[in-house]
């Protein structure tokens, strides 16, 4: 094999990686691997564990819901 082959062939096995690492998030770019939603109860300042350590009967207290979606599609959540 001469060099020019050797080089030509170098070239070729780095753009053939490129075109597989470029193209292959764009083929799959939509798909989600895991699927799943999420649903947590947030503190008055709204983060998670936050949440007032006593409080008293009949106090009022603030408590925040968040709700995420990792489906990769709409999702209905529902009672």
């Amino acid at each position: 094999m001469r060099i020019d082959e050797k080089i030509q062939a170098i070239i070729m096995a780095i753009l053939f990686v490129l075109g597989v690492l470029t193209g292959g998030p764009i083929i799959i770019g939509d798909r989600v691997v895991e699927p799943f939603s999420e649903l947590g109860i947030l503190g008055p300042n709204m983060k998670l564990g936050d949440y007032p350590r006593e409080i008293s009967a009949g106090e009022d207290i603030d408590l925040y819901l968040y709700i995420g979606n990792h489906e990769g599609k709409l999702e209905y959540i529902g009672r």
